[in-house]
């Protein structure tokens, strides 16, 4: 009789943490990576994300204010957030995605923080604009959309 063991990791100081990001739009990706985690420090919540496939850098930033407790959250609930990425082309230019409180047009988000005694746990979706130099082809569409678990 042959039994298997099945070891499962759960967010927490010890464990190692895998945050998935599905992008959607002019990109079509799914990446798995502890780098991709959110931290949160003085009420703000902070992601990272970078793909070896893509080559996108993607920068989050969500102040969620003193209180920073679990629920959702939008761009009309926060004071400031952004949401700015670049990435290379292979024809050597740079398409920029851009959203955020400062950004035009702004984007949106909808996050929804659970509650948490240790790292920051939940959902983002995300809609970000593409900005494209002249010239380069950064894709069809006008937009890209990003999801994080967390």
């Amino acid at each position: 009789m042959r039994y298997a063991l099945v070891v499962m990791t759960a967010c927490g100081s010890n464990a190692a943490v895998v945050c998935t990001t599905t992008l959607t739009g002019n990109l079509d990706e799914t990446i798995e990576s502890t780098s991709a985690c959110a931290t949160l420090r003085d009420g703000a919540l902070s992601l990272e994300i970078a793909s070896t496939t893509s080559g996108l850098s993607l920068a989050i930033s969500i102040d969620l204010g003193a209180s920073s407790s679990a629920g959702t959250y939008t761009p009309e609930t926060v004071a400031s957030w952004s949401a700015i990425g670049n990435r290379a082309t292979a024809d050597g230019g740079e398409c920029v995605y851009a959203a955020g409180s400062d950004a035009v047009p702004a984007g949106s988000f909808t996050l929804d923080l659970a509650p948490s005694t240790d790292a920051p746990h939940g959902t983002l979706e995300l809609v970000q604009f593409v900005q494209a130099e002249q010239d380069v082809d950064c894709g069809a569409g006008d937009d890209e959309m990003v999801a994080v678990a967390f």
